[in-house]
This record gives structure tokens, C-alpha cells and sequence, in this order.
């Protein structure tokens, strides 16, 4: 199956054995990402984990005549019950323990860079750059970009 498989859907591993995943392994995918599927497994040695998987090693469980209103989000927890219940921070860790977070992590990763970038290329903050070594540089880089993330996300 190489075209897009939809959030939600029930999905059993047929790729090459690779030590973290067998033929069979099953899962639900977690969020589609073009011609792969971020996958929660639920069975085999990546039981628990999220992983990205090519749909070409993916296949649906959805037997023929499955009602197709799986194709959108398939939220498996009840949101106003945990809400309630914990509030924000709790249903956001129960969104993340379901695998429904699987997104944050490359957002993490793409704004990340993006601040590095736009330090080391701050017409302020080059002249200081350039004083230093290569690593050295990096390193301040490193900082200030944990720095700024720290304290803007730091604070509610």
C-alpha cells in the first residue's frame, strides 16, 4: 500500500524483519506523513513505541465494507473525561502516552533549527560568532538556543 493511509487506521507490519519489527507486528497510525505513517505499535519488539514507517511496509486491518469514517483522526481517549479529570497537563500526557503527539517531535526538530539559524545569521550576534572557534561558536549557538527556548516556554 503506497498511497496515504488515514489516522487511526489498524495497520500490520509485512516489510523485512529488522530486529525492531517482525512480519505481523500491528499498530495504529498515528499521523500520516506523505508516503509513510508514524505507527504505534501495539504488537512485537516495538510494542509501546512510535516509529516511521513506510507505507509500502504497512497494510491495513480495515476489512472490505468498514465503514470509511476511520478516515479521519481516531481520538482513542475520552478528551472531556481526562480533561476534567487532570486537566491540560494530564490530557496532554495522555494525548502523548496514545501516540496522538506524534507530530511534536519534527516541529521540535524544524523550530530548533530555525532559531539556530536565525542566531547565527543575526547581523547582532555574527560579529561575536566570528571571534570565536567553530566549536566554540557552536556551542554558544547551542546555549542560547536552549536558553531562548527555556525561558520563552518556561513561563505560562
Amino acid at each position: 500500500m503506497s498511497s496515504r493511509i488515514p489516522e487511526g487506521e489498524q495497520v500490520a507490519y509485512i516489510g523485512e524483519p529488522n530486529g525492531s519489527l517482525d512480519v505481523d507486528d500491528r499498530g495504529r497510525v498515528v499521523q500520516a506523513a506523505g508516503t509513510g505513517s508514524h505507527v504505534h505499535w501495539t504488537s512485537g519488539p516495538s510494542k509501546g513505541q512510535i516509529t516511521l514507517e513506510t507505507n509500502l511496509d504497512l497494510v491495513s486491518m480495515r476489512t472490505r465494507g468498514d465503514d470509511d469514517a476511520l478516515d479521519g483522526p481516531l481520538v482513542t481517549i475520552a478528551v472531556r473525561d481526562v480533561y476534567e479529570r487532570e486537566g491540560t497537563t494530564g490530557l496532554l500526557n495522555a494525548l502523548n502516552h496514545d501516540g496522538h503527539l506524534a507530530f511534536f517531535e519534527p516541529l521540535a526538530v524544524e523550530a530548533v533549527e530555525m532559531i539556530r539559524d536565525n542566531i547565527r545569521t543575526d547581523a547582532s550576534f555574527r560579529p561575536i560568532l566570528s571571534q570565536l572557534s567553530a566549536t566554540e561558536a557552536q556551542e554558544l549557538v547551542v546555549l542560547a538556543t536552549s536558553t531562548l527556548l527555556r525561558d520563552a516556554f518556561g513561563r505560562s
